[in-house]
Formats: structure tokens, C-alpha cells, sequence
């Protein structure tokens, strides 16, 4: 197949982007500052601009974006503004978000209820531009944001997570269609440097969850 090198974007080109991204014009001060910290990734671009309405660091007046009053501070990577853009989110919503990151790149509202007892929070998701609505479920807008969320959980609660999930999933569909998934899971929830921390003092359920990974690897190979 023929392999696609896409180069940095041009200080103009991003200036561009941003302002095509809001709409507006945005102040000179304001756009070198993203263009800066962007470093021609159109990505990084879009972040930092939902960073800084996030935290109400940009106002629009008389049809043009403008800073507004605050201390102004912007992550040096774009997983950095990532990770700050899901500080930011409400308890519930973080907690979602993190819940869907363990589901996978994609995920279903039922899916996440099952994790966190409701699938209200996907609405604020979407909003915030973390997820958008597919059919028939919803999707990380890009696998960094996936992987930032992941790795805001504590690695025990991780393995509980996708035990979870595991369960859940298994009593929805035990079907040789969702055996890969259910091995994946199920291998993650007892993946051995973290175990005996997600598990200590709950040994049967290590137990019936090792053999659930054991039995459902088998069927997924």
C-alpha cells in the first residue's frame, strides 16, 4: 500500500484552522500563542482551543475571539492538554469518560451504564468534543484521547473496570462473536503485576475471573 507522510501544518495554514475552528477571527496575541504551542499538528490546534474555552480563557466581542482576564497557562504536549481538559469535566462526567476509555476505543450507552448506572454523562461527552455518536455506538474522537483517559485510572481500578465490563457483557452476549473481547477483558482483569492489588483479600472472584480468561482466550484462538 502507499504510505501518506502528512508534513506539520504552516504557521498560516494553522492560523487558518483556528479560525475557521471558532468561527471567528482570533485576536493576534491569542492565535500565535496556540500557534506556537500547536507545532503545526492540526490536532494539538483543535485541543488548546477547547482547552482555553473550557476554562473561559477566550470572549468574543464584536465578531472577533479575544482572551479574556486569567492566568494563562497551556500544557506543553497536546496529551498534557488533554489530561487538563479532563481534569476540568464534573465528577460524573470524568468518571464516564475514564469508564468508556476501559470499554475501548468505541463503546455503547448500555455498556457504560453498566459501569457507572447511567449513560447521561455521554451528552456532556460529545459536547466537550471528547466523543462523537456513531451508529450504533459512540466513538473517541481520536485514540489519544482514549489513551489519556486510560491511563488517568489507577491501574487496580482498571482491572476491576474491565472486570466488569467483562461480566456485563458476557450476560448481554456469550457468543463466539464478542469472544475476543470478553478474552481481552477478562486477561486484563487479572493481568499479573496488578492482581493482587485489584483483587487482595478476593480470592475467589481472582480465581473465577482467571478462569474466565482462560476459557474464553481458548475460544477467541
Amino acid at each position: 500500500g502507499e504510505r501518506l507522510i502528512l508534513e506539520p501544518l504552516g504557521d498560516d495554514e494553522a492560523r487558518e484552522l483556528i479560525d475557521r475552528a471558532l468561527g471567528a477571527p482570533l485576536d493576534a496575541e491569542a492565535r500565535e500563542l496556540v500557534v506556537r504551542h500547536a507545532e503545526g499538528n492540526p490536532f494539538f490546534v483543535e485541543e488548546v482551543l477547547s482547552d482555553l474555552l473550557d476554562r473561559e480563557l477566550l470572549a468574543l466581542s464584536n465578531g472577533r475571539w479575544a482572551l479574556g482576564e486569567g492566568a494563562l497557562t497551556i500544557p506543553d504536549s497536546v496529551q498534557g492538554v488533554l489530561a487538563a481538559r479532563i481534569d476540568l469535566l464534573d465528577p460524573s462526567a470524568k468518571d464516564a469518560l475514564l469508564s468508556a476509555a476501559v470499554i475501548g476505543r468505541s463503546f455503547s450507552t448500555a455498556g457504560l451504564a453498566a459501569l457507572v448506572g447511567s449513560a447521561a454523562e455521554v451528552r456532556t461527552l460529545v459536547e466537550r468534543g471528547f466523543v462523537r455518536p456513531t451508529e450504533p455506538e459512540l466513538v473517541f474522537k481520536h485514540a489519544l484521547t482514549r489513551e489519556v483517559a486510560y491511563g488517568a485510572l489507577p491501574k487496580a481500578e482498571r482491572a476491576r473496570r474491565h472486570a466488569a465490563y467483562a461480566d456485563w457483557l458476557q450476560g448481554e452476549d456469550a457468543s463466539d462473536g464478542v469472544a475476543s473481547k470478553l478474552a481481552y477483558h477478562y486477561a486484563e482483569a487479572v493481568e499479573p503485576a496488578i492482581a493482587d492489588l485489584a483483587w487482595r483479600d478476593r480470592d475467589q472472584d481472582a480465581a473465577r475471573l482467571r478462569a474466565s480468561a482462560l476459557r474464553w482466550v481458548r475460544r477467541a484462538a
